[in-house]
């Protein structure tokens, strides 16, 4: 499980690697990410046009570039899982899951 913190109302874009047994995969064959918290009750998804943003796989390497300072989300802890979609995976695969605590400091 990957953890990472993501501070609200700031510029704050997290890099993670996606990596299978035999290193990162590729994902330029990915056509969507979703981040599913625990419970299903909230959707982060590179689908939604307000959301889409929020996710670059374009950096090659497995890199996924997040960039989830403007979420509209309450500060706390939550446990996501990591879907992708691609024309092999088109219901999504769950790969990973990821602990994201968002901190809101001082806010604007």
């Amino acid at each position: 499980m990957t953890a990472i913190t993501i501070y609200l109302n700031r510029n704050d874009p997290k890099d993670i690697q996606i990596k299978d047994p035999d290193g990162a995969i590729d994902l330029t064959t990915i056509t969507r990410i979703d981040l599913i918290k625990e419970g299903c009750s909230l959707i982060i998804s590179s689908s939604t046009p307000e959301e889409s943003g929020m996710f670059d796989w374009t950096a090659g390497n497995g890199i996924l570039r997040l960039e989830l300072g403007a979420l509209d989300i309450e500060p706390g802890t939550y446990t996501f899982t990591l879907m992708l979609y691609s024309a092999t995976w088109p219901l999504g695969i769950p790969w990973n899951k990821l602990t994201i605590s968002f901190v809101d400091i001082c806010p604007v």
